[in-house]
């Protein structure tokens, strides 16, 4: 017989940096290869949760095309998820705009730099 533990209660959502429930997000596939009619859905992120503590150093791996990079922009809000919901810092994804709280960073990368990402600013 297969047991598996239960997760443990999600702490207070005072105390958490991310909190994850259910996110989805699905594209439309490509219609026009191999003669199909419609176009198929494709999930980038499948009911994904998880809750991340202040203060906590988290990893986030998975093998390429796990929806790593899917799932961060949905954070903030580059992305819209198909389902689910997402906080960062107690406040919602979608509530307001990009980056919502100035705890979360945004690298620019200038042409003049030939290097890459130099410089990050608090929006």
């Amino acid at each position: 017989m297969n047991r598996q533990a239960a997760p443990p209660s999600p702490p207070n959502a005072g105390d958490l940096a991310i909190e994850i429930a259910g996110l989805t997000k699905t594209y439309r596939g490509d219609t026009a290869r191999k003669g199909r009619a419609a176009a198929a859905l494709r999930p980038a992120v499948s009911d994904l949760s998880l809750c991340v503590r202040r203060g906590d150093v988290f990893g986030f791996l998975g093998a390429n095309g796990a929806g790593k990079t899917t799932t961060v922009k949905m954070l903030l809000g580059f992305h819209t998820p198909t389902a689910g919901s997402a906080a960062l810092f107690g406040v919602p994804i979608g509530a307001s705009a990009i980056c919502p709280n100035s705890r979360i960073f945004r690298a620019s990368c200038r042409p003049a730099k030939p290097f890459g990402c130099t410089r990050a600013w608090p929006d």
